[in-house]
């Protein structure tokens, strides 16, 4: 049961490094409410477990190429940011209502969490169809463990006395950026 519980810790942490960048850019943000950022983080791994379970259950393997197509979410979103941001740094910055965005954030959050985490589906399907329903149980305890010390580890991060200054003088273009890396990423995956 120990080794089952590091192996998916290990699991968890190399599956999700992106997400812990992903979700610094969202921490820097101050406009997207912490409320928004943990939930929708909670709502996409729970998805992407689910979409593993079912997908080990009945032995459905999707196409890379449908996989990398999930890329163009996160890019398509970065580029629309960092012209936002273009346009507000010309024309005086707007002041976004945190809780009239709260839900727009929220689900913004958990797609961006199942698109940078569409290629953890093929990782997911072999270990989830290797292991018994109880072990897989405890797989998905763990992951939802390790989503809360991600989403942790990145606030501290973004409030960390060190980093704060530079997040926020260039925290608003961390995220574009960010999703930018990551929507190129999923297309392209190299060798």
């Amino acid at each position: 049961m120990i080794s089952l519980i590091l192996l998916s810790i290990v699991l968890f942490a190399t599956t999700h490094i992106d997400d812990l960048l992903l979700l610094l850019s969202f921490f820097a943000d101050r406009s997207v409410q912490r409320s928004a950022i943990v939930t929708g983080q909670y709502i996409g791994v729970i998805l992407l477990l689910l979409g593993g379970l079912v997908a080990s259950g009945i032995a459905v393997i999707l196409p890379p190429l449908y996989m990398r197509l999930l890329g163009v979410l996160p890019l398509v979103i970065g580029v629309s940011k960092l012209i936002g941001l273009f346009r507000s740094s010309s024309g005086g910055a707007e002041k976004v209502r945190p809780v009239a965005t709260h839900g727009r954030h929220m689900w913004g959050v958990a797609a961006l969490t199942l698109a940078s985490g569409g290629d953890n589906l093929g990782v997911y399907l072999p270990f989830f169809a290797t292991h018994s329903l109880r072990a897989r149980l405890v797989i998905v305890v763990v992951f939802l463990a390790m989503t809360a010390v991600w989403c942790v580890a990145a606030h501290w991060l973004a409030r960390h006395k060190l980093l704060r200054p530079i997040i926020r003088r260039w925290g608003s273009w961390l995220l574009p950026l960010v999703l930018i890396a990551l929507g190129i990423r999923i297309l392209f995956p190299g060798p």
